[in-house]
């Protein structure tokens, strides 16, 4: 928000130059007021994501001059406001804007961090789901690979020898092939 020029233009327009300090004076008097004012509105709270402070902008060079002159402690009284009320003159508002500009790039890559970070955590998750599944899947197989071995083994100690006396004694039984032993994942099968 910017403040108002009068008590400096009434300077300017006195013929008096005695009457000029004191304009000064009635300048920053009225530049601190208007600075608690914007400090009592609390804009900053009001808009969330702003920064913690609010700007006042004194749209002449020399008025602004001319109040600091009067007044050493203006800008130090707008900083000790809660929240700060940072005065700004032409010469001050576009540097001031380009560090305001460079502070909300920071804060968004900021939050582009954070946000990557909780993507890179929600995928440790789901790769420890993924991998538990896959432990899963491979004790699975194991048991499956034993159980299959274990009946082929029984296949040939007891069904493949009464099979072939079957086939001895001419009751036209035709024997079965063999059933080939299967490794079991990251094991060589057994010899029989």
């Amino acid at each position: 928000r910017k403040t108002t020029l009068q008590p400096f233009l009434a300077g300017l327009a006195a013929a008096d130059e005695g009457a000029r300090p004191a304009a000064h004076a009635g300048m920053a008097r009225q530049s601190r007021e208007r600075a608690r004012e914007l400090a009592r509105k609390d804009y900053a709270g009001a808009l969330g994501a702003s920064l913690p402070c609010v700007v006042m902008f004194v749209p002449s060079e020399s008025a602004f001059r001319a109040a600091c002159d009067a007044d050493p402690e203006l800008f130090a009284h707008g900083q000790g406001l809660q929240p700060p009320v940072l005065l700004a003159s032409p010469a001050t508002l576009f540097p001031l804007l380009l560090v305001v500009a460079q502070g909300w790039r920071q804060q968004r890559a900021g939050e582009r961090v954070q946000e990557l970070l909780g993507e890179i955590n929600e995928l440790g998750a789901r790769l420890r789901t993924f991998t538990a599944h896959l432990r899963q899947v491979g004790a699975a197989l194991g048991d499956t690979v034993a159980a299959y071995n274990a009946a082929g083994a029984s296949y040939r100690a007891r069904l493949a020898p009464q099979l072939q006396r079957l086939e001895q004694r001419h009751a036209a039984w035709e024997v079965p092939g063999e059933l080939p032993e299967v490794a079991a994942p990251g094991r060589p099968p057994e010899a029989s």
